[in-house]
Order: C-alpha cells, then structure tokens, then sequence
C-alpha cells in the first residue's frame, strides 16, 4: 500500500476515509428510518425529557455564534482598512449582525420567562448591549495578523451557514412533513409521511419536520473543525475539533428525537447537509484562500 508523500496528503486521506464511513453510516439510518421512524419516536418520545428540552432551546446556538462571532470579527477588521463611506457601513452592518445576533440568541432564554414577545425582546435587547460591547472590545484588541486570519475563517464560516441553512429551509418548505408530537397531540398520525415521499409544500411550521433545523444549526459548529488551517498550533487537534463538532451536532439530533420534534431520518438528512456542506465549501474554499492565509505569517 503506497504511503503518503507529505503529512498534508495523509490529512487528506484520513478525511476521505472519515467522510465515507459517517455517509455509509448516514445511508444505512436512513434504510432504518424507511421502515422504522415511527416506532423509534413511539418508544423515545418524552415532550418534557430534561436533556430534550434543554437542547431544544439551546440547541440553534452554534448558529447564532457563527453570526455574532463573524458581525464582531468583521467589524475589527475593517477598522484596520483605509477610512471611506463604504468602509464606515460595512463596519455599521457589522455590529448591527454582532447586536442583532444576541438579541435573537438570548430571545431563545428570555421566552421561557416572559410571556410577551415584546417583553423578551426588549429583555434579550437589554442583556445584547453589553455583551455586544465587550465582544467588540475584546475583538479589536486582538493581533492584526491573528485578526485577519480571524476575518477569512468567518467568511468561511458564514459561508458554510448560510448554504446549508438555506438548503435545510429550502427542503423544509417542498417536502413538508408532519411532526410526530404534533401528530401525537391530536392523536391523529395520518398525515404521517416516509421520508422519501414528500407530503407537499407548506409554510407552516407544523409541517416542516423534514430535516431538522435545529440540528443543523448545531452543525454549524463543524467550522470550527477548519481552524487548523489557520493556526498551526491546532494542526495536531483537527480530528479532536472535528468530533467536538459532530458530538454538538448528534446531541442535538437526538433530542430532537426525544421531545417529537423530528424522527431520525429528519436529523439523520441535517446532519449530512451540515457535515457535506462543510466538507465541500472547505475543500473549494481553502484552494483559493490557502496562499493569502499563509502570506498573513510572512
């Protein structure tokens, strides 16, 4: 068997091996839920489960992170670039993702308290002020080299989110699958689908179970399974960073089981788009931006 020439080639190697045996795992949940999604959800769900419900507020975070971490970083970078009109927006719209960000993550917790929409937007507004500030402080006090490798590793990371969200909400709306625990609800299981028959197009959230939203905005986490190719002191991590990611993202899927909010196949189809997504963009991504991230060091 013919070794590999550089420690690179090995790294790539080592990805193709992972990335074939978690889609051969992937495919054969999929033949599992074709026959069985049913009575997995029958056996598991438990609507008050505490692991279940902690996660199904907490479990979207990662993206939320994503999109609070980018507004800050790009922010901090753009200071650093010449002063223009165009320069002084971007820097505006940077912050207003960074504060907007916050206000939808922490809405996630302050709705648990507060009855009135407005009140826990108001709250989560309240609470965003001052993160917003000190994360900004914080970011603009880093490293110019540091803060620009920091810049393209969110644009990479944005990018990542954006495709795979758009494509889970794009599938969401064709496919529109009825949810178990709302089929539970009304003790009316009729409108229950196969994953590979879709049910018919809707807006509605009750009929978007096909795949999992919340699971792949804890995919989102994966990025940071690419940051290796931007600091050479975690190049010995990648696999430690890409399990971390993965562990987020299957924690999630299964609570998401758990409280009837999707069957298997629903989490099982997230977690592919999230993980084939990053896998893709990473492989495009880093054939264009490898040279500029390494000239940052010289």
């Amino acid at each position: 068997m013919k070794s590999c020439m550089t420690n690179e080639e090995c790294i790539k190697k080592q990805r193709i091996i992972i990335y074939s045996v978690l889609g051969a795992i992937a495919a054969a949940l999929m033949v599992v839920a074709a026959f069985f999604d049913m009575a997995i959800n029958d056996f598991m769900y438990a609507p008050t489960n505490f692991f279940g419900v902690a996660l199904e507020v907490a479990g979207v975070s990662p993206f939320y992170w994503v999109i609070i971490f980018a507004g800050a970083v790009f922010f901090a970078y753009t200071r650093l670039l010449v002063k223009s009109s165009w320069n002084t927006i971007k820097m505006i719209l940077s912050v207003a993702a960074c504060f907007v960000g916050q206000i939808i993550f922490f809405h996630q917790f302050t709705k648990i308290w507060f009855d009135s929409s407005i009140i826990y937007y108001l709250v989560a507004a309240g609470v965003s002020v001052p993160f917003t500030l000190l994360l900004l402080w914080g970011i603009t006090r880093i490293k110019e080299p540091a803060l620009k490798k920091l810049a393209v590793f969110a644009l990479f990371s944005v990018i990542v989110c954006a495709i795979s969200m758009s494509i889970v909400q794009g599938v969401k709306t064709v496919w529109g699958r009825a949810r178990y625990r709302e089929m539970f609800k009304v003790d009316d299981f009729s409108a229950f689908s196969k994953w590979f028959v879709p049910y018919g197009f809707s807006t509605e959230g009750d009929h978007q179970s096909f795949p999992s939203g919340h699971t792949a905005s804890a995919g989102a986490i994966m990025v940071i399974a690419a940051l290796p190719e931007f600091f050479n002191i975690l190049k010995k991590h990648e696999w430690l960073l890409f399990c971390a990611g993965l562990l987020v993202t299957l924690s999630v899927a299964l609570s998401r089981i758990i409280v009837g909010a999707h069957f298997l196949s629903d989490v099982v189809m997230a977690s592919v788009i999230s993980v084939a997504t990053y896998a893709i963009v990473r492989s495009i991504f880093f054939k264009r931006w490898k040279g500029a991230i390494k000239s940052i060091d010289n």
